[in-house]
C-alpha cells in the first residue's frame, strides 16, 4: 500500500516558514521508473502560497514549455536530462523566449565541451588517477556524442578510452 502525501507536506513545509517547495513527480518505489506525475505537484502548486518547483521528465526544452504552459508551478528543474545533454538549459530559456529551439551546436562545440569536462574531472583529482577518471568519464563520453556525426562507428573505442591523449585523438577523427 503506497500513500502519496505530498499535499501533507507541503502544507508542513509552508505552516514552518518554508519560501519555496520543490516536489519530483514519483514516489520513492518508482525511482526512476514510470512517469512523474504532474497532477499532484500542480495541485499542491495551486493550493500553496509559496512558490513550487517541479521536478520529473523534463528531457526537453518543449517538456519544460508544456508543464510552465499547462500546470500552477513557479518553475521547473531539470535533472538527468542534463547528464546527456548539458545544453538542454540554454536550448530551454530559448525555446521559453522564442518558441522554436535555436540552431543546433556545431561538433566543436560538444567536442569542445567533452574536452573541457574531461579536463575539469583530470585536474579536480575527485576520481584518482587518469584512468580511473577516464572510465568515469566514459559514460558521460557517450552520453555527450549519442546522434553525433561518425560517433557511432567510435562507440567501440571510446568505451575503453584511457587518458586525455587518446580522448582528443579519437575526437579530432569527428567532423569540425
Amino acid at each position: 500500500f503506497q500513500t502519496l502525501c505530498a499535499m501533507d507536506a507541503c502544507r508542513l513545509l509552508e505552516d514552518a516558514g518554508i519560501s519555496m517547495i520543490t516536489i519530483h513527480g514519483r514516489t520513492r518505489s518508482q525511482q526512476y521508473s514510470g512517469a512523474a506525475n504532474w497532477d499532484i505537484i500542480d495541485e499542491c502548486a495551486r493550493a500553496m502560497s509559496v512558490p513550487v518547483i517541479g521536478n520529473g521528465d523534463i528531457a526537453t526544452a518543449q517538456a519544460a514549455a508544456y508543464v510552465k504552459e499547462n500546470t500552477a508551478v513557479s518553475g521547473v528543474m531539470i535533472g538527468r536530462a542534463a547528464m546527456e545533454n548539458p545544453w538542454i538549459f540554454a536550448d530551454t530559456r530559448y525555446f521559453l523566449l522564442h518558441g522554436v529551439l535555436p540552431p543546433a551546436r556545431q561538433p566543436r562545440e560538444k567536442t569542445d565541451l567533452i574536452l573541457r569536462h574531461t579536463r575539469m574531472a583530470l585536474d579536480s583529482g575527485h576520481y584518482g588517477d587518469e584512468l580511473h577518471t577516464m572510465r568515469h568519464m566514459r559514460s558521460r563520453i557517450l552520453a555527450y556524442t549519442k546522434g553525433f556525426p561518425g560517433a557511432k562507428e567510435m562507440r567501440s573505442r571510446l568505451v575503453r578510452v584511457s587518458s586525455l591523449r587518446e580522448l582528443e585523438e579519437l575526437l579530432s577523427g569527428l567532423p569540425r
